[in-house]
């Protein structure tokens, strides 16, 4: 079995686990950022900064560690996501992986208010080319129980460097974004 197979067995088998799978909560999330990407053209090409506004959407699965009283949780969005929409020339789609490590800031039964560092990681194809980014920021999460189920709402800043397969254009690209995501957890 190979490395990413033992990975995914390694999860599935945690995930199954009743005594664990107690502070563990999945379920799916939807959001919505605002921004800009700066492109810093390469000198070869005459040079130049052009900056776009932007419009981010992005939805998928959602895991959660975050167990009541604890101080500390992670949580993993995992989905699709879409950049484009403001003046950014063509519509970026693709896969993103977004990592929040929250410290718990109160730890009442009911509602949880947390904050800490978000890591992003993903891979998206459009005319600017197939291209990865990786980015960080700061996440403030509020936790609320609905039913048997838990609502989290996230405001997150990040800011992020982007990669393209084709280098020759780009020498640079960055963006900076405000975002909004409602995560529905069982």
């Amino acid at each position: 079995m190979n490395r990413m197979g033992r990975l995914l067995a390694a999860l599935a088998l945690t995930l199954a686990i009743p005594g664990t799978a107690s502070a563990v909560s999945i379920g799916f999330n939807v959001g919505f950022g605002n921004g800009t990407l700066e492109v810093d053209y390469d000198a070869w090409y005459g040079g130049g900064v052009e900056e776009w506004d932007t419009d981010y959407f992005q939805f998928g699965f959602t895991l959660d560690t975050g167990r009541k009283g604890s101080l500390f949780k992670y949580r993993l969005h995992a989905g699709i996501h879409n950049l484009g929409d403001g003046t950014v020339p063509d519509d970026q789609t693709g896969i993103g992986l977004d990592n929040h490590f929250g410290f718990v800031l109160n730890r009442n039964a009911d509602v949880r208010v947390w904050a800490g560092p978000s890591i992003y990681l993903g891979f998206n194809d459009g005319d600017l080319g197939n291209g990865a980014y990786f980015g960080f920021g700061p996440t403030l999460g509020l936790d609320l129980p609905v039913g048997g189920s838990t609502l989290g709402l996230e405001l997150s800043y990040r800011v992020a460097g982007h990669v393209f397969d084709d280098l020759d254009d780009f020498a640079n690209t960055t963006s900076e974004d405000v975002f909004l995501r409602a995560a529905f957890l069982f």
